[in-house]
């Protein structure tokens, strides 16, 4: 004989039955693959199979009205329905056909049908989950029912109702499941129907001195019952003054949850400021963008204009030394173009001013982003300040732990944000400046060609003076004439020499003053990013030391709930206990009394 408890029992009857005979099957909601919502068939699908232990939907019409079938065609199905409480769902089936087949066919057919349920309320479930109607389906005609108390009654009688050719409402108590109590070895069967002698006896009269002691015996017990309601009522009672106390802290946090939100909506207030001047800096940077490229454009038509006007030049000079004899008749034109040539050259002059004009727009506009910048810094300064004013209110906060935790989420997507923000800046950036070093790489290109032009205007210039010298030793009658000629050309170098070092000092002052600005920005940019990364890091220490906070408040509220309820639930089984006592108490004074 073996001491197991109640789901044991129930399981071995289960088991042995379907062992003995093949037509015994389970059906049921999650009775195969999860082994029952309590584990009374675990491991039954992997030893019967799928076609044994049958895994149903969540239908209670279909598994009653599927087993009906299955046990009027010979089989004995054992249905089980999770709680008694869904068995309302099948009631037709259960009242109507299960209950009255046999009779109403006259014999002809059997239902040898088992349904299992679990009953019992006092388990703290919903209430459609709580109810104990079994006294209900014991007032149906063709219906038995049986709910055992014992392990031994559980196994006895299950292993009947399944043998039996009649249905079986068969009501397992969940509270009794982990009860232990000996059962029998072998095939042991209980018969339905049939009462039991739990405890023999020969007397039923009791003297007048155990009356007495036993009225002693109840007075001690009402008296520590007393004392103990008393005391529980004083705990009651300080809980109750606790509940105050609680209220207030609620109604603090409450305050603070509101300030916070405040912040939060002035945060994004300042966010949106943010972004709205980003996006003038970016309209900002673009008009100056394309007004530069309209100078640089207008400037390449201009000097593309004067490079063709000195070829030109150049070879109507060439054409004017091939004819000698018109020498005299050109020499004025000569002047001519030469005052146009030094008419030209003013114009560049003019052209080179205009740019440099440009060129110190251009340094305003860098100068305008550098503030633009400065004023950014500031405003990612302030709200570094906000946050820390922000963190040092969240320290004081002790509930709602949730709602910090929320708000500290949404402060760590901004921040994220802002860092995303910042990237994109630093990106455009240095884009931007890349370009700028192109565009300044293309000038000085161009500036490299100009210079390459002038060395061949000033090689032809060479090549006119040998000419010129040739003919005056063949010529001497033009030999004034040449002599105006060569004045002019001289001052033609000379203005071409001038111009020359004009565009060496304006390129070395450029260049300088390029090198200049890149080391500055380059110094300022590395001490901006490492600022940031600092504070970047410190935020991140910060919002780990709340994180840690937070869980610890977490950990404390939890073990604090825990507390309360481990204190409410041992009061109220204590209690139950002082009523039970109580009741007991009662219903042997009035047995006495009557008695």
């Amino acid at each position: 004989m073996a001491r197991i408890t109640m789901r044991e029992a129930i399981s071995q009857a289960l088991w042995e039955e379907m062992e003995r005979d093949p037509k015994v099957f389970i059906m049921g909601e999650e009775v195969g693959v999860w082994g029952g919502t309590y584990a009374v068939t675990k491991g039954f699908y992997d030893h019967f199979g799928p076609d044994r232990v049958r895994d149903t939907p969540i239908a209670e019409a279909a598994i009653i009205g599927a087993g009906i079938g299955a046990a009027m065609t010979g089989l004995r199905p054992v249905a089980e329905l999770m709680t008694i409480n869904f068995a309302f769902s099948a009631m037709d089936h259960i009242v109507n056909e299960a209950a009255k087949l046999h009779y109403m066919f006259g014999g002809q057919f059997t239902v040898p049908m088992v349904i299992r349920t679990v009953g019992g309320g006092g388990r703290q479930l919903g209430a459609t989950h709580s109810q104990t109607p079994d006294a209900i389906f014991a007032h149906f005609p063709g219906l038995k029912v049986v709910a055992p108390g014992t392990p031994a009654d559980a196994k006895g009688l299950l292993k009947a109702a399944i043998r039996c050719d009649d249905p079986i409402f068969f009501i397992e108590h969940a509270t009794l499941y982990q009860q232990r109590g000996e059962v029998p070895d072998g095939d042991f069967i209980v018969p339905i129907g049939k009462s039991t002698i739990q405890r023999p006896g020969k007397e039923d009269t009791m003297d007048f001195e155990q009356i007495a002691k036993r009225l002693e015996w109840l007075d001690d017990e009402r008296r520590k019952d007393k004392t103990t309601i008393a005391t529980l009522e004083k705990r009651i009672a300080a809980l109750e003054g606790s509940v105050p106390e609680v209220r207030d802290q609620l109604k603090e946090i409450n305050s603070q949850v509101a300030r916070i939100e405040a912040a939060l909506g002035r945060i994004d207030q300042l966010e949106e400021n943010l972004a709205k001047i980003k996006v003038e800096h970016s309209r900002s940077l673009e008009t100056i963008e394309k007004q530069r490229v309209d100078r640089d454009r207008e400037a390449d038509k201009v000097r593309r204009e004067d490079l063709e006007s000195l070829h030109k030049a150049i070879g109507e000079t060439r054409k004017e030394l091939e004819g000698m004899p018109e020498m005299r008749t050109k020499i004025q034109a000569r002047i001519e173009e030469e005052y146009r040539l030094g008419r030209l050259i003013t114009e560049l002059d003019k052209k080179f001013t205009e740019n440099q004009r440009a060129d110190e727009e251009y340094r305003r506009s860098i100068k305008m982003l550098e503030e633009g910048r400065r004023q950014d810094t500031k405003r990612l300064t302030d709200l570094s300040a906000e946050t820390s004013v922000l963190r040092k209110r969240l320290d004081e906060q002790r509930g709602k732990v949730d709602v910090a935790v929320d708000s500290v989420r949404k402060l760590e997507l901004r921040v994220n944000e802002f860092a995303a923000m910042e990237s994109e800046r630093k990106q455009a950036q240095v884009a931007f400046i890349e370009k700028q070093s192109m565009q300044n790489l293309e000038r000085e290109r161009s500036w490299k060609e100009w210079q390459t032009q002038f060395e061949t205007i000033s090689r032809q210039a060479l090549d006119l003076e040998s000419q010129m010298q040739a003919l005056d030793a063949t010529h001497r009658t033009v030999k004034r004439a040449q002599e105006s000629f060569e004045e002019t050309r001289q001052r033609f170098e000379r203005r071409l020499n001038e111009i020359t070092e004009m565009q060496r000092l304006v390129e070395e002052r450029f260049r300088n003053e390029w090198v200049n600005f890149k080391s500055d920005d380059q110094k300022r940019w590395t001490n901006y990013t490492i600022s940031q990364e600092e504070q970047q890091r410190e935020l991140n220490r910060k919002f780990e030391k709340q994180t840690e906070r937070l869980v610890k408040i977490e950990d404390l509220s939890q073990e604090m709930h825990d507390t309360i309820e481990a204190m409410i639930n041992d009061t109220r089984q204590r209690l139950q206990k002082v009523l039970a006592l109580s009741q007991e108490i009662l219903e042997n004074n009035q047995q006495s009394f009557s008695g």
